[in-house]
């Protein structure tokens, strides 16, 4: 999370932390992040970044497009 909030500041509105003290970073910041490791030949990376692209982030986009 550190070496997300440092690649993306406040100033690009990628991350933010509520009241519990909980960091929240949009999609674009952990697919980058991702996107990174996994050019580094991080095959679980990789692999985790495909499936959030392909099972996660579209069935939230739908709900998100219906709220």
């Amino acid at each position: 999370m550190r070496r997300l909030a440092t690649r993306f500041g406040h100033g690009h509105g990628q991350y933010a932390a509520d009241a519990q003290g909980e960091w929240w970073f949009r999609e674009a910041a952990v697919v980058q992040r991702l996107e990174s490791r996994a050019a580094t030949f991080d095959v679980a990376a990789r692999k985790f970044r495909l499936w959030l692209q392909r099972e996660v982030f579209p069935p939230m986009h739908r709900k998100a497009e219906n709220d």
